[in-house]
């Protein structure tokens, strides 16, 4: 039998002398079968011996005596070679190179065994790409095992995908065997090779913020502000830390309250419990005002070479909002002098605004606590406690502070204030300074003039030779000082024969100088009783002929300090007479609501205003030309033809020829007397049908409008009415100053005018010029004869149209004073008390 294979006949194996039929044989029964997958040249052998059919009668044989050797050369026929299933890894992102050995080649069944020549791609990966030299493959491709051993077969995953079982394909590997005789050179059933994905940790990124706090609050940062993602990771990462790259160049940066350094990683622990914090230098502010650069770093580590760390800094931007920081004044010292305001101004508050960058500005002072003396006003008004004053207030100087009369001193008196500044409160800033100022007053003593005071009007008969005492009621007051070093009386408008004179031993060593003349002055420093007591002593002598202007006598006193008093003026007087014309009573004005100057009246540039009339009044003069113009000052000042007259209507007594105590047609010279009117035209009393003018005053002093009612009488009318006659001293103002008291005489109509209702009521002794400030005015007589003038518009608008109806009720003719109407030369002197 072979020594390798098997023979059969019909299916069973032959033994070792059988005969196999030729039937057998020739039905292909004999078989010999070499072991499976072997073969060769020789493989193996048998002996036999062949068998006739002539059968072996007769000794015959039938049987081959010799055996012969049947020899079996086995061709190779390729057997299919075989793979296997495998399981391959690579990294995220990280391509995988296949070799040879991936695919597990065997050819067990060819010996000898076939090498590998090629893999076919039965199915290809769903994920992820599959490239043979950068090609991509496709199902039933073969890759040669040059591009296997070359390195150019790869699976790439897609882009931070990972896993288990990422992805799989399948494979058939293909031996060099052939396919000759039938051979079979690729696996008949396809492997699988499975990739898995290791995940390998992607960067973090972080974002770029810009965050912002108020001046002076630290920042606190949260792990928000640092924009953390991780979109290449897959469940993403946690944030872990955050490395500081870079420091901010102002403010601090602290961690747990320590200065951060470049470089360090902060927790996200301590960024969570609020432990990172920027904090701006006291004061900044501003738009990027720090910033810092920053690397997030996430908690995937760095295993197969994984990146935890944001590659790529990222930019920290802090800005930092305006808060009003408190403004700051500044404790002052100001000196005032006494008796005069003290006006603030800005620079007295000492404002500075040095914690906020740009500065603010001053707003307004809080009067925080008032003066203890003196007065502080805004404006006039009295300044409460916590009031604000605005700066306008005080650059416009309506910030007072006024000491009390006559006080001074070092540290007179001081309040306290808070400035406040522009700024505003907005997030909680502060626009008060929370501290107060004391500003200190110091007042500076200046010596205070003399003060001179007496009646002004003092009761006396000028036109009498005999010496009286020009003014005793004069007083000087003085209040810092006690002693005087000199004093001045002159007579204004002085007549030839008027004179002042002292008599007696001067006390204290005062000296003088003009006496007996009508400029006495008084000198070398003395008490100011001694001097009180001479001025009282100094006697008026005037002309026996009492006609002329009127006189006025001027007292002035200086202290040691060389303050000189107000001005006295005593005035001695001569009145004209105004009549009411049309029956409504004398209507009279004060000069601060007339409207009506000397410089109107009498055609000057004298802006002192004046008392008047209103519509409806006259001045009654004498035309003793016989031609309706005033030439002579005793055509309007009657005293002076009776030598005791005190005013115009006891002087007209002298014109009383026939004693019934009536100026009337009985009288010789009725006839040449009449009205001077508003608009310079002279009628007659007959014209204007005043049939007799009552010479007896009722001597009832009254004050009206600040003008002097000494007294009053009447007038008859053609009608047979009675009309208001009455003596009447105008007043006089300053420019640009109060009211003051000249006297003259007026005359009202009774009738028409109660003076037990005047609003106000006072007699001479209440309410004469002594309480006044008194302007004087002097009338001169006229040298030659003048017109009288037509007034201004700004008196001829108190005037209505001449009328020539006679009767006074329906006459409306205005008055002129013998101011409009004379050649005046008024000098006026006004009080004042310098300080």
């Amino acid at each position: 039998l072979p020594g390798a294979g098997s023979l059969t006949d019909n299916g069973v194996g032959v033994i070792a002398g059988q005969f196999i039929p030729v039937a057998d044989i020739t039905s292909g029964l004999l078989q010999f079968a070499p072991a499976a997958n072997a073969n060769g040249s020789g493989y193996a052998s048998f002996t036999f011996q062949v068998e006739d059919d002539g059968g072996t009668s007769n000794g015959g044989v039938n049987l081959d005596q010799s055996p012969n050797k049947m020899t079996i050369n086995v061709t190779s026929v390729n057997d299919a070679p075989a793979g296997t299933d495998n399981t391959v890894t690579t990294l995220e992102d990280t391509a995988y190179v296949f070799a040879k050995a991936d695919f597990g080649f065997t050819d067990p069944n060819d010996s000898p065994a076939n090498n590998l020549l090629a893999v076919k791609i039965s199915t290809i990966p769903l994920v992820g790409s599959f490239t043979d030299n950068g090609v991509g493959v496709i199902a039933g491709q073969f890759i040669s095992l040059a591009d296997i051993t070359g390195g150019l077969l790869k699976f790439t995953p897609v882009a931070n995908a990972n896993g288990s079982g990422y992805a799989s394909f399948t494979f058939q590997v293909e031996d060099d065997g052939g396919t000759a005789n039938g051979g079979v050179n690729l696996d008949q059933s396809p492997n699988t090779m499975t990739i898995n994905v290791t995940s390998v940790n992607d960067a973090p990124a972080g974002a770029d913020k810009t965050v912002t706090t108020l001046e002076d609050t630290p920042y606190v940062f949260a792990t928000s502000d640092f924009g953390f993602t991780d979109p290449n990771d897959s469940p993403a990462n946690s944030l872990l830390a955050v490395k500081i790259t870079a420091l901010p160049l102002a403010g601090s940066l602290i961690d747990n309250s320590i200065a951060v350094i470049a470089g360090q990683f902060i927790s996200v622990a301590d960024i969570t419990s609020g432990l990172l914090q920027f904090t701006p230098a006291a004061n900044a502010n501003g738009t990027g005002y720090a910033s810092f650069t920053f690397q997030v770093e996430d908690n995937g580590g760095t295993a197969n070479g994984g990146v935890d760390l944001d590659q790529s800094a990222n930019k920290m931007t802090i800005n930092v909002t305006s808060v009003n920081d408190a403004p700051a004044g500044t404790d002052n010292t100001v000196t005032t002098l006494e008796d005069t305001a003290y006006v603030f101004a800005k620079a007295d508050f000492g404002f500075t605004d040095l914690n906020d960058s740009p500065a603010n500005n001053l707003l307004a002072v809080k009067i925080t606590t008032l003066p203890g003396a003196g007065s502080l006003t805004d404006n006039g008004v009295a300044v409460t406690t916590g009031q604000f004053i605005s700066l306008s207030d005080i650059t416009n100087s309506l910030l007072k502070f006024t000491p009390a009369a006559n006080a001074n001193g070092t540290g007179y008196a001081s309040f306290t204030f808070q400035v406040e500044d522009d700024g505003g409160t907005l997030n909680g800033g502060v626009n008060l300074d929370q501290s107060a100022n004391s500003m200190t007053i110091n007042v500076t003593p200046v010596n205070d003039a003399p003060v001179l005071s007496g009646s002004n009007d003092p009761s006396f008969d000028h036109k009498t030779p005999a010496a009286v005492v020009a003014d005793n009621a004069i007083t000087i007051t003085d209040i810092d000082s006690v002693n005087m070093s000199s004093a001045t009386i002159t007579i204004t408008n002085a007549k030839s024969g008027d004179f002042l004179t002292y008599s007696g031993v001067l006390p204290g060593g005062i000296t003088i100088s003009g006496n007996n003349t009508t400029a006495i002055t008084l000198s070398t420093n003395s008490s100011l009783a001694n001097y009180d007591s001479v001025l009282k002593a100094i006697t008026f002598n005037s002309t026996f002929n009492g006609a002329g202007p009127n006189r006025d006598i001027n007292w002035t006193v200086t202290d040691d300090g060389s303050a000189t008093s107000n001005t006295l003026t005593t005035h001695i007087t001569i009145t004209p007479v105004v009549l009411d014309l049309t029956g409504d009573g004398i209507h009279l004005v004060s000069a601060s609501a007339s409207h009506v100057t000397l410089g109107d009246v009498t055609g000057t540039t004298i802006l002192n205003p004046i008392g008047w009339i209103t519509s409806g009044e006259g001045v009654l003069m004498l035309d003793s030309n016989g031609n309706g113009t005033l030439t002579q000052f005793n055509q309007i000042s009657f005293a002076s033809y009776v030598p005791d007259a005190k005013t115009d209507l006891q002087g007209l007594v002298a014109f009383d020829t026939n004693h019934d105590g009536f100026l009337d047609a009985g009288d010789a010279q009725y006839n040449q007397f009449g009205v001077l009117l508003a608009n310079g035209k002279f009628e007659s009393l007959s014209q204007l049908g005043i049939n007799n003018i009552s010479l007896h005053s009722d001597n009832q002093a009254q004050l009206v409008n600040d003008n002097v009612v000494f007294g009053s009488s009447s007038y008859q009318g053609a009608n047979g009415k009675s009309y208001q006659v009455a003596d009447v001293g105008f007043t006089v103002g300053q420019v640009n100053k109060g009211v003051a008291l000249q006297t003259s005489d007026v005359l009202l109509n009774p009738n028409h005018l109660d003076f037990n209702n005047l609003a106000d009521n006072k007699s001479p002794d209440s309410s004469s010029a002594a309480s006044h400030s008194p302007v004087s005015v002097a009338v001169d007589a006229p040298t030659a004869p003048i017109q009288a003038p037509q007034l201004p518009a700004t008196v001829a608008g108190l005037s209505a149209p001449v009328s020539t109806e006679t009767s006074p009720q329906t006459s409306s003719h205005s008055a002129l004073s013998l101011v409009e109407i004379a050649h005046i030369q008024a000098q006026i002197t006004m009080e004042h008390i310098e300080h």
